[in-house]
């Protein structure tokens, strides 16, 4: 089965033009490249024990490169040009590596992403005759990097510790009477995945589990087509689980059981 290929274009690059009490991020859409270089800092050690020398990696000094062109009233290469045009000093903003294909699972628009701040060295502000100006240098990271998520609708981003659990999926379930007394016939949908099955609860209240909590203790098993011993009237819970009991979707009907 061959590897799905990674295109640049599914690396999302935001950059903050905004102000402290007035964020602005915006994509930066007119570069051809931004690179990353973690410029890995080692030092090498050769301890008493060992007859060959180790190398130990003790930080990064990350770097961007970015070529792009001018545009009229383009935020972003407004924002670097002038810092660069006016020779500006100790300019930061945050800057934002997002994986479009990492989404975050439960939460609609959100993906895996890296916060930077950055300082700019740009080096050339050229173009030649008939060209489109262009904008060329480093984005230079300062301190350390933070992991977290982006939203791309809202441009929002949250670090990973403080990021609230995603939505559990919907399952739609309904509740018939069974074939025998005390039993109900339960029909879900969607479908099943493929590798996940069911748990059930049952009981006066129930509640939706939370994405991936892990349902064993309290959880009953089922096949998906059998009737369920459950009293009419009550609450009955579905929920879809993967292969380690991990709870992906879920959904609530009012028992309607044979008499």
């Amino acid at each position: 089965m061959p590897e799905t290929p990674i295109f640049r274009y599914l690396i999302g690059d935001y950059i903050d033009v905004g102000t402290t009490d007035t964020p602005d991020i915006r994509l930066m859409n007119v570069f051809e490249t931004i690179d990353e270089s973690p410029n890995a800092q080692t030092v090498d050690k050769h301890y008493t024990a060992n007859k060959s020398t180790s190398t130990i990696t003790t930080g990064y000094q990350t770097q961007f490169p970015i070529t792009g062109d001018r545009y009229v009233d383009n935020a972003v290469t407004d924002f670097i040009t002038k810092i660069a045009e006016e020779q500006m000093l100790g300019v930061q903003a945050a800057y934002y590596k997002v994986s479009l294909w990492r989404p975050i699972e439960g939460k609609q628009n959100t993906f895996y992403a890296r916060k930077f701040t950055v300082e700019f060295a740009i080096d050339t502000l050229g173009g030649a005759g008939g060209e489109i100006a262009t904008i060329e240098g480093n984005m230079n990271a300062q301190g350390d990097v933070i992991i977290g998520e982006f939203n791309t609708t809202t441009k929002t981003f949250t670090p990973a510790d403080e990021a609230a659990p995603g939505d559990i999926g919907v399952l739609a379930v309904a509740s018939a009477e069974g074939s025998t007394t005390g039993t109900t016939h339960i029909v879900v949908a969607p479908a099943l995945a493929v590798g996940n099955s069911y748990k059930y609860q049952t009981a006066s209240t129930v509640t939706l589990p939370t994405l991936n909590a892990v349902l064993t203790t309290g959880w009953m098993t089922w096949n998906g087509t059998a009737d369920i011993t459950a009293t009419d009237g009550q609450q009955i819970v579905i929920a879809e689980v993967d292969a380690d009991n991990k709870a992906k979707k879920a959904g609530i009907a009012t028992v309607e059981a044979a008499a």
